[in-house]
């Protein structure tokens, strides 16, 4: 039986979370997974939508927490961290990319 390393997951995470850039198209989502299966064929099916769906839940993670910490007064360092703890195997940059893109999504909204 193949394990799954850490390595494995941060990069399965990176693609599966710019395949729709945190947000959930179900017309794609099909296609999505299946494009992570031939990627990735030693993470059984089951595990492929699992974690696909928590990579593309981190956008909406990121807005809860910058929306609780003060909107644009937080501190972005702050926010990574928490992040991090969440989304442990998910590579820092994606998630500081996650942050910069709610930071500016809210400040448009402003």
């Amino acid at each position: 039986m193949q394990t799954i390393s850490s390595v494995d997951l941060e990069s399965f995470f990176e693609k599966a979370y710019f395949l729709q850039h945190g947000e959930f198209y179900p017309e794609n989502h099909a296609l999505s997974t299946n494009k992570l299966r031939d990627e990735f064929p030693c993470y059984p099916s089951p595990l492929v939508d699992c974690l696909y769906r928590f990579a593309i839940g981190l956008d909406y993670f990121c807005e809860l927490l910058i929306s609780a910490e003060g909107g644009l007064a937080c501190d972005p360092d702050e926010i990574l961290r928490k992040l991090s703890v969440t989304f442990k195997y998910v590579p820092k940059e994606v998630i500081k990319y996650a942050i910069s893109q709610t930071l500016a999504k809210i400040h448009q909204d402003i």
